[in-house]
């Protein structure tokens, strides 16, 4: 499923991060070493199908983490009869 993940700050030393899903408890990053201007800037990515809560580990000299959720977006299309 696709994603798309943004951060709006994070600390000096934090970076590069790598991202995780509930899907499996967070044990698997599903995407590693993303860069924090790329997260600040908007990343798309792919999440294991079922995503709901995605957590971003930082994995540089700061390891702090944050849980985030994921929304989602219902379009509807409509076609002439």
């Amino acid at each position: 499923m696709n994603i798309y993940v943004t951060i709006t700050s994070a600390g000096a030393d934090t970076g590069p991060f790598n991202l995780y899903s509930n899907v499996d408890g967070f044990i698997s990053a599903f995407d590693t070493n993303v860069d924090k201007a790329t997260l600040v800037a908007g990343y798309s990515t792919t999440a294991p199908v079922g995503t709901t809560t995605v957590r971003i580990i930082s994995i540089g000299e700061c390891t702090n983490y944050i849980d985030v959720i994921v929304t989602t977006t219902t379009t509807t299309t409509t076609a002439p009869l």
